[in-house]
């Protein structure tokens, strides 16, 4: 009696301790999180603060043109805010044809932001929302660490010649969600995608490799949701499978 008392106050704390490292592990990660989503709101915030003044001083600049009547100078500098109007006007066609189709505003945010992630590095991230979506049944602060992670990797993956795009899919169906991103990857020297969820396995170099072990647990601890991964006609795809509730 006294070893059966025993054991069972040692499995009692041993539980009490592990489900209370849960916890601080759990809320660990939603702080990060929430830090990192707020601090892109931020950067969103003073990215709009700067358009502004940008703004302000472009209409200041044409008045002064106007004023001076230097129409030639008023022609060149037409043709210069023109030239930039259509390079960020690819950009607003992306966020008017998938994000809008999107509700789910820390996804979008997450998404805008990948979006100018890739603009900055010289690639082109092409977004698929073919129908509109409310929301994706997945507590919000793992889906967000989830889809960072994985658009992260297709953003640092090196680029294969000839096929620059990235692209990320949500797509809605009767009994499920999918979110799915796809990065080009060498035909000749293909990752080895048993691997992929190995702590520590990386193509990228030293201090990389955790990312999609982070992502694995968080799938596993996901009662509806399900990772797969496949190699399709030279691109590397990784779908965030996750079933809608009753089905």
């Amino acid at each position: 009696l006294v070893m059966i008392l025993l054991i069972s106050t040692s499995l009692f704390i041993f539980l009490q301790s592990f489900f209370h490292r849960q916890r601080v592990r759990a809320l660990y990660q939603e702080t990060l999180l929430r830090t990192r989503y707020d601090r892109r709101i931020s950067d969103q915030v003073r990215a709009i603060r700067e358009f502004k003044q940008i703004y302000q001083k472009q209409m200041l600049r044409l008045g002064d043109y106007l004023d001076t009547k230097d129409y030639a100078g008023l022609t060149a500098y037409y043709q210069t805010l023109n030239s930039r109007w259509r390079a960020t006007s690819q950009l607003a066609g992306l966020e008017e044809e998938g994000l809008q189709r999107l509700n789910d505003p820390a996804l979008k945010s997450l998404l805008f932001q990948k979006l100018l992630a890739a603009q900055n590095k010289g690639r082109t991230l092409r977004l698929e929302i073919p129908d509109p979506i409310q929301s994706l049944p997945m507590n919000s602060v793992r889906l967000l660490r989830v889809a960072g992670i994985l658009l992260d990797n297709a953003l640092e993956a090196a680029p294969v010649a000839n096929q620059p795009d990235i692209y990320c899919a949500i797509l809605a169906y009767p009994d499920a969600i999918e979110f799915s991103v796809a990065n080009p990857v060498s035909a000749t020297n293909p990752p080895k995608i048993n691997r992929f969820m190995t702590a520590g396995y990386t193509t990228k170099g030293q201090g990389h490799g955790q990312g999609l072990r982070t992502v694995q647990e968080i799938v596993a601890e996901t009662d509806n949701a399900s990772l797969q991964i496949a190699l399709k006609r030279g691109m590397l795809y990784f779908t965030l499978i996750l079933t809608k509730p009753g089905r």
